[in-house]
């Protein structure tokens, strides 16, 4: 890398939001509405395996005790899907920014901004009219 040869000043510059081209942002705030529809999915998934567990733990263990303490664990584990998949979004979405050359900052501004401009594509789509990437950055940029 270019660092450990001692040419840290060829490493790129971290853009901020207001930095970053106009299609670079529209394709990211693509990614983060993605990501924020199949986020039932990813935490449907994750219960489904959590669930598979307790099947694959109950089926090969003839303690009832620790099968029963399992499955309690595993139940009350559960509970912090939610947080364990929004933060996979994130990490995915942070990744997808970074390769865009945005900084951690802006990634997170970014992802938060992104949701909030849903309901306005929503409404624009309705009307007949996709917004170009220009006018899509610029709502994100304000929020």
């Amino acid at each position: 890398s270019a660092l450990s040869l001692g040419l840290g000043h060829l490493r790129r510059r971290e853009l901020d939001v207001k930095d970053a081209d106009d299609a670079v942002i529209a394709n990211l705030v693509h990614v983060r509405l993605d990501l924020h529809r199949s986020h039932g999915w990813l935490l449907l998934g994750c219960i489904f395996a959590a669930l598979a567990s307790v099947v694959a733990v109950g089926v090969t263990i003839d303690s009832r005790l620790a099968f029963g303490t399992y499955a309690a664990a595993v139940a009350s584990g559960t509970v912090g899907l939610g947080f364990v998949a929004e933060k996979l979004s994130f990490a995915m979405f942070r990744r997808k920014a970074r390769a865009h050359g945005l900084s951690d900052d802006a990634s997170a501004k970014l992802f938060a901004a992104a949701e909030d401009a849903e309901h306005w594509l929503d409404v624009l789509k309705s009307c007949g009219h996709a917004p170009c990437d220009r006018e899509l950055a610029s709502v994100v940029r304000r929020c």
